[in-house]
């Protein structure tokens, strides 16, 4: 897999720690919330450039579900 996979694991590493706690608060989520949408559209794009688009959209529906999990998410949606 291309250069683009590197979001997600700085999506994993730093931003769910945060979103998995049940003190979260709603800033800490909406921050979260817009670093997660920017790294997904330079992940989107670099994928595309690669022809890895599906693989992308696979990690991006992981990554959904994932955080549809997290207590802060919970919360907050």
């Amino acid at each position: 897999m291309g250069d683009w996979t590197r979001y997600f694991q700085v999506v994993y590493r730093q931003h769910f720690p945060r979103l998995n706690t049940p003190e979260a608060s709603l800033e800490d989520f909406v921050e979260v919330m817009r670093d997660l949408w920017t790294m997904l559209f330079w992940a989107v794009q670099e994928s595309t450039r690669s022809g890895e688009l599906q693989q992308c959209r696979q990690k991006m529906q992981e990554l959904m579900h994932d955080l549809a999990r997290t207590p802060a998410f919970r919360q907050y949606v």
